[in-house]
């Protein structure tokens, strides 16, 4: 040690001032050695240095929601592309934070209180600002030499939904965080979401990944596309007439379908009242109910074609066989009818929709065979549309081996009272009737494709079962052409040109206890053009407040989608017969 001491020693000046510079000289060259190393990695190798501590980064690649389309390809929802900004207010020189302020402002991302508070926020390097649609601002902030260094861009899809509320029931929601709240955004949200990718590396300081560390990437798998049996012009129509029926009747809600009799396609739904989706979570929740398949209610008189259709399918009656209907006890009970004659066909007792005549069915029935017709014809099950658990009511017969109808119960099926029903049940119950007895499931989604458009899944009609023999749905079928005439029920059903068939329908609400003596539920069921039936259509008023029966406020609504959907499908007129009906007839109120 003390010979290395001297060696060194020898290479020291004697002079202590020359020894002093040297200190000083090599203390220097260090310090300059270490920053031109820094300034080396700053200007020459950046991704590095702006790591000054190496933080995790993951960032999920969203995939893009798949569309629903009508059947004609319109887009029903649809997920459009947006951009969040956010900016790094720390990397700002102070010089810059006014010259950034007034070119970020014209571009509206956010309120400038916002704008001002974020380039405030010197001790962060992330603040959001907000959300813009424009691609073109997306592209100037790119490009922008003042904007380009602070601004964060990250990518992101927005749903909208073209039709607004027209379609709010059946398309649904979901909210701005990708999550499914309602309607087949729900039920299908598998099929649509797709599947998000992913990126795994490192960040810097800015939470801005160092591209050159990356580890992962995981690319996203998009959703699929849904194509629905609905038509859009029609659903329109559809909506049109319920809103007219709302202002004129003043119902408490009302719901309609449009059913291919032919296929079981839904061609239109809709229900009042409904919602926006932009103004989803302040709406009533009442409102969000798509009552033609939720809400499940007693049907009246509509029942009575089932009760005719059976009775006919077992050889009991025919079509003018003579019915009994004179006043007396039906079952133990008075039953009041409004038909003047005591003897009547079965015919009339649909044209004239009498209670005593569809009662003396039922008893010639009776009740093992009603149920199981009933059953058979789809009522007290689902129906099987594709929507969640709860969203489509079962509908109750109230009828088990243990627990069977009375006698008086059994009658009161047969009118259309003490059981309850939805509306796509019973849609689809009627198209049966058109279409030679055959039960079809109801079609709502046609199509899945992927998002290059192959076919993943068809829907083709489907026959469930057939509850009646062909010619017999015939026979009934041209009996319900008989209400629709002017002496029937149904004669505000009418559609100029074109022939008619139907049922109407009144009955009173149930409540706790019993029955309503004020609210009762008014529907039109019928199908157009009645010797070839290519459309069936239902409409149902509850509870309007002065004037109520089936004929009087479902039937016109009726006519109105009907005249709109042939003319628009181009179905050509029957030209059987017309006819215009009396003032006197137009205030008339039908029992039914």
């Amino acid at each position: 040690m003390r010979n290395l001491v001297r060696v060194l020693s020898s290479f020291l000046p004697a002079n202590p001032f020359r020894l002093r510079f040297c200190i000083v000289f090599f203390a220097l060259f260090g310090i300059f050695g270490f920053v031109y190393c820094q300034l080396y990695k700053a200007h020459l190798r950046p991704n590095q240095a702006m790591v000054t501590t190496p933080r995790e980064y993951k960032r999920e690649l969203p995939a893009v929601r798949g569309t629903i389309y009508d059947r004609n390809g319109y887009a029903l929802a649809l997920s459009r592309p947006h951009w969040t900004i956010c900016i790094d207010p720390g990397i700002i020189p102070d010089e810059l934070r006014e010259n950034v302020c007034t070119t970020l402002l014209p571009y509206n991302i956010c309120a400038p209180d916002r704008l001002n508070s974020a380039l405030a926020a010197t001790n962060t390097h992330y603040r959001k600002l907000g959300t813009i649609d424009d691609h073109d601002i997306v592209r100037n902030i790119a490009t922008n030499p003042v904007l380009r260094r602070c601004i964060i861009v990250e990518p992101g899809s927005r749903r909208v939904y073209p039709l607004g509320h027209e379609a709010s029931h059946l398309v649904g929601y979901i909210n701005s965080n990708e999550e499914a709240l309602d309607g087949l955004e729900k039920s299908l949200d598998l099929v649509l979401s797709g599947k998000p990718g992913y990126i795994i590396g490192e960040a810097n300081s800015r939470r801005v990944e160092i591209r050159s560390r990356r580890k992962v990437k995981v690319p996203p798998v998009n959703g699929n596309n849904v194509i629905l049996s609905i038509d859009q012009n029609l659903q329109h129509a559809v909506n049109q007439a319920l809103d007219e029926a709302m202002e004129t009747f003043g119902p408490r809600s009302c719901w309609s379908i449009v059913q291919d009799t032919k296929t079981g396609e839904i061609l239109a739904m809709a229900s009042r009242p409904d919602f926006n989706p932009a103004d989803y979570g302040t709406a009533n929740p009442t409102s969000r109910w798509n009552s033609a398949i939720f809400k499940q209610y007693e049907p009246g008189s509509v029942m009575k074609s089932f009760a005719a259709a059976a009775a006919l399918n077992e050889g009991l009656v025919r079509t003018n066989s003579i019915l009994d209907v004179s006043p007396g006890l039906y079952c133990g009970r008075q039953l009041s009818d409004h038909v003047p004659s005591n003897r009547i066909t079965v015919a009339c007792m649909l044209e004239k929709s009498s209670n005593r005549g569809a009662s003396r069915l039922g008893m010639a029935l009776g009740k093992q065979r009603q149920v199981q017709y009933l059953r058979d014809f789809g009522f007290g099950e689902r129906t099987g549309l594709p929507f969640r658990a709860g969203v489509e009511a079962r509908g109750y017969l109230g009828y088990t081996p243990k627990r069977p109808w009375s006698d008086l119960q059994n009658i009161r099926v047969s009118i259309g009272q003490g059981i309850s029903v939805s509306g796509i049940q019973l849609v689809t119950a009627y198209s049966a009737l058109g279409n030679g007895g055959k039960l079809l499931k109801p079609i709502l989604v046609k199509k899945v494709l992927s998002p290059d458009g192959t076919l993943l899944w068809e829907m083709n009609p489907e026959v469930v079962r057939q509850p009646v023999r062909e010619e017999v749905a015939n026979q009934v079928l041209k009996m319900l052409e008989g209400v629709c005439t002017p002496s029937g029920t149904g004669r505000r059903a009418r559609v100029s040109g074109y022939t008619v068939a139907g049922k109407t329908g009144t009955a009173q609400i149930a409540v706790r206890g019993g029955y309503s003596q004020t609210d009762y539920c008014g529907t039109f069921v019928g199908f157009i053009p009645a010797e070839n039936p290519r459309l069936t259509i239902l409409v149902t008023l509850e509870a309007p407040p002065k004037r109520y029966h089936g004929g009087t406020v479902a039937a016109p609504v009726f006519s109105k989608i009907a005249e709109y959907a042939v003319n628009y499908l181009g179905i050509p007129p029957s030209g059987h017969f017309d006819y215009e009906l009396t003032e006197e007839e137009l205030l008339s109120d039908e029992l039914d």
